[in-house]
């Protein structure tokens, strides 16, 4: 049997992700879902209601699970994880930039920071502690820093790259190895690092190009 619930948030994130609040409409979300505003109302109650079942929804698919505990390679394991929660973040772009560009108006549908036990910095804050026991981080690392900063350095490359010439940014893989190391270098981790491309700003080679 199909779930209504399940087809009508299918819809509203479809829509959501195209067009915004504005351009999200209760009827627009009933013919996509192939039923009628009422069934809608029943459902959700209000737009605002499902829209916020979509991101709710969104929220409790998406986080990514720590590292490998048991890794033997701490640098590979987290490469993998980077690699992976940049792959999410891209996938799902579209609905987080809307839910980005809605938050002054609509605060309400805005994703809740403390929402879930499974936060992205604070599951890999507790993995890079669990290293710092073995002894592959230096005592004085600060993993909760690194972990929030590795975090949001993946999130805005993901958000926005593909707002920039293609040409103009290095491939994903480049750019997380380069946020990986940097922020193994700044939490003091003790082992080598894997050599990284040497990273050249996207907007100064623009301007090399244009001189």
């Amino acid at each position: 049997m199909t779930d209504i619930r399940e087809l009508l948030i299918d819809a509203a994130a479809q829509l959501y992700a195209e067009g915004g609040y504005r351009g999200t409409t209760t009827r627009k979300i009933a013919q996509l879902a192939a039923v009628n505003e009422v069934t809608l109302f029943r459902h959700f109650g209000t737009k605002d209601d499902l829209l916020r079942a979509v991101v709710q929804r969104h929220r409790q698919r998406s986080v990514t699970a720590a590292p490998d505990a048991t890794a033997p390679d701490m640098v590979a394991a987290l490469q993998k994880w980077a690699e992976t929660f940049h792959s999410r973040i891209y996938t799902d772009r579209a609905l987080i930039r809307q839910v980005m560009g809605d938050a002054s108006a609509h605060p309400n549908l805005a994703m809740d920071p403390c929402d879930g036990a499974e936060l992205e910095p604070l599951v890999l804050a507790e993995w890079l502690e669990t290293r710092k026991a073995r002894g592959e981080i230096a005592a004085g690392g600060e993993t909760i820093v690194g972990a929030h900063m590795l975090v949001n350095a993946l999130f805005t490359d993901a958000i926005w790259r593909d707002m920039a010439p293609v040409e103009l940014m290095p491939p994903v893989s480049v750019m997380v190895q380069a946020f990986v190391n940097l922020v193994l270098r700044g939490i003091g981790y003790v082992g080598p690092l894997p050599d990284a491309p040497l990273m050249v700003h996207p907007c100064a080679t623009m301007s090399t190009k244009e001189s």
